[in-house]
C-alpha cells in the first residue's frame, strides 16, 4: 500500500512506496452521487465500520470534501492510511497531455494520494470545460460536446505518471471488449481493473470472461441498480423492488440489497455500493460475509435482460442507436420551436 503519495505542504506528487496489487477488497464504498454535506460523513461512517476501499472521481465533484474527510479520519487513527485503497478517474475533458494536471488536482483534492487511478471513459471531450448542463432530461449529451473514442494516447499519459511513481496503480472504466483487446495490444502497463456497471439486469457475462482470461479485475458500480439515472426514471425499472430478487433475498434470511451485492461479489469483483446513511453503509458492509447457495445466485442471473441504468457519452457506446436518434430528433425539435 502506498503511504502517502501528495504532501499538502510541498504541493507535489512523491514518488510510490509499495505498488497497488489486485484483488482489490470485495467491497467499496462509492461516492458517485452522494449529496454535498452528507459524503464526507459517510466516508468517515465507511472507515471507521471498517472499508478498505474509497471510490472516488474528480467528475463526481465531491473529492474536497471526500478528500477533507479522509485526512481527517486518518489523523484520528479511524483507520491506518496503508489499510486503505483510494480510486479516483480522469473525466473525458482531461484526456491526452490534460491527464497530469488533472491527477495533480485530485490528489491536492484528495490530500491523500491516489492508489489506484482509472480512465473514467474510453472517450474524449475537445471541450477543455463540460458544458452545463451535460446531459439533456433524458441523459442525452449536451450537443455542444465535441466527443470522440480516445483511449491509446491517453494510457500512454497514464503509464508515464505511474511509471513516474505519482499513481499507486492504473486501471480503466467502462470499456467493453474490443477496446479493452486494442487497449492490451498497445499498452506496456496492462490495466489492473476495469469498472462497469454489472447487477442481475445486466449480466454482460462475455466481458466479465473475457476480463478474468486476461487477469483484470471488473470493479462493480451501480450494484443495486440505479433507478433515479436518467434511464432508470424513464423506465421506471428498480432492480431493489424486483419481486424474484425480493424472494431470493427472504428465503436466504438477508436484505435486498445483500442479496445483489452477494450476487456481484460471486465471482471475485470488487462491488461499490453507495449510502450516506449509517445503517445501510453497515448492512452493505455486512453482505462481505454471506454466502449465497448456488442455486439462489443462479435465479438472480436469470433475471438478465441486457438492461443499463448508466447511458455513455456517444452512439453506439452504451446507448442503444434506436434510442441515441430519438433523443436527437427530439433536440432538433426542440430547437427548430425555441422562441
Amino acid at each position: 500500500r502506498l503511504d502517502r503519495l501528495y504532501h499538502p505542504k510541498t504541493t507535489s506528487m512523491s514518488a510510490a512506496g509499495v505498488r497497488c496489487r489486485t484483488p482489490l477488497p470485495s467491497l467499496g464504498l462509492g461516492t458517485w452521487k452522494a449529496p454535498p454535506g452528507q459524503v464526507g460523513a459517510a466516508v468517515r461512517v465507511a472507515l471507521q465500520k471498517g472499508y478498505k476501499l474509497i471510490d472516488c472521481a474528480e467528475a463526481y465533484d465531491n473529492q474536497d470534501e471526500v478528500g477533507r474527510a479522509l485526512e481527517q479520519a486518518f489523523q484520528d487513527g479511524v483507520a491506518a492510511r496503508e489499510d486503505v485503497t483510494i480510486v479516483s478517474k480522469v473525466f473525458n475533458h482531461n484526456h491526452g497531455s490534460r491527464a497530469e494536471a488533472s491527477l495533480r488536482k485530485t490528489c491536492e483534492d484528495l490530500r491523500v494520494g491516489v492508489d489506484l487511478w482509472l480512465m473514467h471513459w474510453p472517450i474524449r471531450f475537445e471541450n477543455e470545460q463540460i458544458p452545463s448542463p451535460a446531459r439533456g432530461p433524458t441523459g442525452w449529451p449536451n450537443p455542444s460536446i465535441e466527443a470522440s473514442f480516445e483511449y491509446n494516447e491517453t494510457w500512454k499519459e497514464m503509464e508515464r505518471l505511474y511509471n513516474e511513481g505519482k499513481c499507486g496503480g492504473i486501471g480503466v472504466c467502462n470499456f467493453t471488449v474490443p477496446q479493452l483487446k486494442d487497449l492490451l495490444a498497445n499498452c506496456t502497463v496492462r490495466p489492473l481493473v476495469n469498472q462497469v456497471e454489472a447487477h442481475p439486469f445486466f449480466v454482460d457475462a462475455e466481458l466479465h470472461a473475457f476480463c478474468a482470461s486476461e487477469g483484470i479485475q471488473v470493479m462493480a458500480y451501480s450494484p443495486l441498480g440505479s433507478a433515479d439515472s436518467y434511464s432508470g426514471k424513464l423506465v421506471g425499472a428498480i432492480l431493489l423492488q424486483d419481486d424474484e430478487v425480493n424472494a431470493v433475498a427472504k428465503e436466504a434470511g438477508i436484505s435486498a440489497a445483500q442479496a445483489l451485492l452477494c450476487w456481484g461479489m460471486r465471482d471475485g469483483a470488487c462491488v461499490l455500493a453507495k449510502s450516506v446513511r449509517e445503517d445501510r453503509i453497515e448492512e452493505n458492509l455486512r453482505s462481505q460475509d454471506i454466502k449465497l447457495d448456488a442455486s439462489l445466485l443462479a435465479r438472480l442471473t436469470k433475471l438478465d435482460r441486457g438492461y443499463r441504468f448508466g447511458l455513455g457519452w456517444m452512439k453506439g457506446h452504451f446507448w442503444d442507436d434506436e434510442a441515441w436518434s430519438a433523443c436527437e430528433k427530439l433536440h432538433r425539435e426542440e430547437k427548430k420551436n425555441a422562441p
